[in-house]
């Protein structure tokens, strides 16, 4: 056996010593590409002058934590092509790129860079509704940098999908020290199970959050002229990457010159604001308002308003930070734009939007086993309420954590309790309490539901636009 390893080193060697020309110095001459964005896998390819590599033989390495070479393949002596995948969660930097063969070893150091992962790619080798939805999984990274206009910074865009719970008491974020803006979003399904040529379901709306420009700007430092960003210029954008990259020349010719058009009514866009027009409103109803309201029609013209809720950075009349420096926007997806150019636009009395509100006639439930929260909210309308939470989305846990943990909710104090159950603690936490005098409704008959109950005078000034009940109404 030992005179076999010895007789397959003598083999490799005089294989070594054929394939290579020149003598036996390797260096390295250059790798490409010289970084790579963390969560990627991709090729690099490692040149090297004086080299020898060895299909089969030749081995590639990166001295970087977290970066994976799943194979080394030798295209000639003097090139080796390595497949990586750098973890997600790897150490940004610099690392040598290493190339062992038999006794040869080539190093290129510091020649890799991990580097975070600051770009939404669309594959547009897709088509139809898969490409749509591929714009759609970008929709929202685009649009924190046009509105805020820092698409040449180099920010590290933490757009994040949650579901509409998590959603409803998430926050857009951003940390200058660490270079990143994280605006969060959800997406209404819309139900197309009566189309012949969609999908059963496709995305009809996204709701997102996002820091406004005057946030962004103070934050990172940045000064420019440029206005904050609206919801209708990236509704625009939206409607033209649809016109103009996912359909087809004949089904845009087909569209422009037969199809119902559809244009967007812009959002107010700098202070001061006003509640009378379209669409902004300083309220925290704009999670409830249904953009199928938003659409209007002029003979064959068709609009729609994309809701939008703006907050400046220093607005006196906020106290929550986290509510301060704010755009949100209910947009249509990409997807719900290409099913009105391939076939609602085409329809007598096309419906752009399917309503996805129920009439609040009623909470879907007064008590839900999953508890209460007593509080007093300088958002909701400088008032003490105590929260059922109703939706069939919360449980126990979750109930706890929002009481506990919700930005806009003061001297919180839970309980597994109902708070019909809780009418002496009540009494007491309560200035001015007049027994039970009116029910705010919020997110009615969704899964995030909850109400509010409120003890004291005037209870319908203190709902802050949410669905208002007195309690005859509800038999309570």
């Amino acid at each position: 056996m030992k005179n076999f390893f010895i007789g397959l080193q003598i083999f490799l060697i005089v294989a070594l010593n054929i394939q290579c020309t020149k003598p036996p110095k390797p260096s390295c001459s250059g790798v490409i590409p010289a970084s790579g964005p963390l969560g990627t896998t991709l090729n690099v390819a490692i040149t090297g002058s004086n080299t020898c590599f060895i299909k089969g033989v030749s081995v590639a390495s990166f001295s970087c934590a977290g970066i994976t070479v799943n194979s080394t393949e030798v295209n000639s002596p003097t090139q080796t092509v390595a497949n990586i995948t750098i973890a997600p969660d790897a150490p940004v930097g610099a690392c040598d790129v290493i190339v062992k063969t038999l006794g040869h070893t080539v190093t290129c150091p510091a020649a890799f860079n991990i580097t975070l992962n600051f770009t939404c790619d669309v594959d547009t080798t897709k088509t139809g509704y898969e490409l749509a939805g591929a714009y759609d999984d970008c929709l929202v990274w685009n649009a924190q940098k046009t509105m805020t206009h820092t698409e040449s910074k180099d920010i590290d865009i933490r757009a994040t999908n949650k579901p509409l719970l998590e959603f409803s008491g998430s926050y857009a974020m951003l940390n200058a020290a660490e270079n990143w803006i994280q605006p969060f979003y959800t997406i209404v399904p819309e139900n197309m199970s009566a189309s012949s040529s969609a999908p059963p379901s496709i995305n009809g709306v996204v709701l997102a959050k996002f820091k406004a420009k005057d946030s962004v700007d103070d934050a990172f430092g940045f000064c420019n002229r440029m206005p904050q960003g609206i919801c209708a210029e990236v509704q625009q954008e939206v409607y033209d990457t649809v016109l103009n990259n996912v359909l087809s020349n004949d089904e845009r010719d087909k569209y422009l010159s037969q199809g119902k058009q559809l244009s967007f009514i812009p959002d107010d866009d700098l202070p001061p604001l006003s509640t009378t027009t379209n669409p902004v409103n300083n309220g925290s109803a704009w999670l409830d308002d249904d953009p199928a309201t938003k659409v209007t029609r002029v003979d064959n013209q068709y609009y729609y308003e994309p809701w939008s809720l703006y907050v400046t950075l220093d607005d006196p009349a906020i106290s929550d930070e986290n509510l301060k420096g704010v755009r949100y926007c209910k947009l249509l997806s990409h997807q719900a734009i290409l099913n009105w150019m391939l076939e609602k636009s085409f329809e007598e009395n096309p419906v752009l939007i399917t309503p996805s509100k129920p009439i609040c006639d009623a909470p879907s439930s007064l008590d839900s086993g999953n508890g209460s929260c007593l509080f007093y909210s300088p958002v909701y309308g400088n008032n003490y309420f105590c929260a059922d939470y109703t939706g069939t989305g919360f449980t126990p846990e979750n109930t706890k954590d929002k009481c506990e943990t919700n930005t806009a909710y003061e001297n919180e104090v839970y309980s597994t309790l109902p708070c019909s159950a809780r009418t002496e603690e009540i009494s007491a936490y309560i200035p001015g309490y007049q027994s039970l005098t009116g029910i705010c409704v919020v997110h009615c008959k969704e899964t995030n539901e909850f109400i509010l109950n409120i003890y004291n005078e005037d209870p319908e000034t203190k709902c802050g636009g949410f669905v208002f009940f007195y309690p005859g109404e509800l038999d309570k």
